[in-house]
């Protein structure tokens, strides 16, 4: 699946090829790729930049099976609201032969964030994951990418933009979802299908539903205290809707947020930073950042200086 701001990279189909034919036809295969940023879209980085994913299972100089184990236990991450591998629909080439064989759990594309649901799927059901550590595509990132709006502070703006609801289906979470960032929603719903299409088969896969509300929580005082997105009355709204232990986890975000908001640290961003990289929801080095001063002015001189080295 591409984006019509998205590339596949000078010798895609021959490297695909022969990968096909030297490991005697996997199921899928797991490339590594660019996240090519547009000049213009996010404003700290008003240049753009090209950067590469460094997730663990790039860290290789060749070619490799990923265990059905290994493969098993990044889902468990997702569905423990990690990132432990790249979910764009984009990082993965699937045999027809995969894609058939799932027909029988309904659209391969499912959910609120359908490739989150689609790429944990993949990983599950396929038999042989083979990853190439190399970047093969370039995911572009536009004016009209859902990350443009996120990474911008303008989340409930991509959510209009993606057209995202609760489907009916997911009425059974209501007592579940809390307010916060509707990213963490989206990726509730796409667990959750998993979880549901698979749960039997997969009786050691759950959703860690304690864990999405915390990140909720965490998001909503952030978003009060930093962001100023949120009013007094919504973080009220919000205490209403926690258990007791719940509240308890507040009160020490609270305290921590507004002393270093009572203060002026200069040095906040860093230390919500640091923050969020004790809470682990992302890898602390997920991207290695390349070229951030002279960027390609498009996706096609990427395409085009890559194809010359």
């Amino acid at each position: 699946m591409l984006g019509d701001d998205d590339c596949l990279l000078k010798g895609y189909f021959s490297t695909s090829n022969r990968l096909i034919e030297e490991y005697s036809g996997p199921d899928l295969i797991h490339t590594n790729a660019y996240l090519y940023v547009y000049p213009g879209v996010l404003p700290h980085a008003p240049r753009g930049y090209t950067a590469r994913w460094t997730y663990e299972i790039f860290k290789t100089d060749r070619p490799y099976y990923l265990s059905k184990e290994t493969a098993k236990e990044l889902v468990r991450r997702t569905m423990n609201f990690e990132v432990g591998f790249g979910w764009n629909m984009q990082f993965s080439l699937v045999s027809f032969r995969l894609i058939h064989e799932l027909k029988r759990l309904g659209p391969f594309y499912q959910s609120p964030y359908p490739d989150y649901y689609g790429t944990n799927l993949i990983f599950l059901k396929a038999k042989r994951i083979l990853v190439y550590p190399s970047p093969l595509v370039a995911i572009g990132m536009t004016q009209q990418s859902f990350g443009a709006y996120y990474f911008s502070n303008r989340e409930q703006q991509g959510v209009e933009f993606l057209k995202n609801r609760m489907p009916e289906s997911y009425q059974g979470l209501s007592h579940l979802v809390l307010p916060g960032e509707q990213h963490n929603t989206s990726w509730l719903y796409a667990v959750e299908t998993l979880r549901k299409n698979l749960g039997s088969e997969f009786d050691d896969l759950r959703v860690n539903y304690r864990r999405y509300r915390f990140l909720q929580i965490y998001s909503s005082y952030r978003a009060y205290y930093f962001d100023k997105r949120l009013q007094k009355s919504q973080i009220a709204g919000l205490r209403q809707m926690m258990t007791w232990y719940e509240k308890a986890y507040s009160i020490g975000i609270h305290l921590l947020f507004g002393f270093i908001r009572l203060f002026r640290l200069n040095s906040h961003n860093r230390a919500i930073r640091k923050l969020q990289n004790l809470i682990g929801q992302y890898p602390p080095d997920t991207l290695e950042m390349l070229r951030v001063e002279n960027n390609d002015q498009n996706i096609l001189e990427l395409f085009e200086r890559q194809s010359k080295e």
